[in-house]
């Protein structure tokens, strides 16, 4: 496999802890993390229902109706504590 760039001559690999300034510490939400905007899920669905257009599982006659439940179950989601 000569076309990988970890295999062009004096590639380097940097270990996987030089990513993480402690990788011990866990880190947990606050609330204020936990929310999120209606923009962004109004993003996210849009995101969902324009994939499920592409690949024909959506049709944009069923648009109104697909994009709510989309959008109600992203919400859903992320809204469980």
């Amino acid at each position: 496999m000569t076309n990988w760039p970890s295999s062009a001559a004096g590639a380097v690999l940097i270990p996987e802890r030089a990513f993480f300034a402690n990788p011990h510490k866990v880190r947990t939400m606050s609330d204020r993390e936990k929310t999120i905007s209606d923009e962004l899920l109004l993003k996210v669905s849009k995101e969902i229902a324009v994939k499920f257009i592409e690949v024909g599982r959506l049709t944009p006659a069923t648009f109104e109706s697909s994009f709510e439940k989309i959008y109600n179950s992203i919400k859903k989601t992320v809204e469980k504590p």
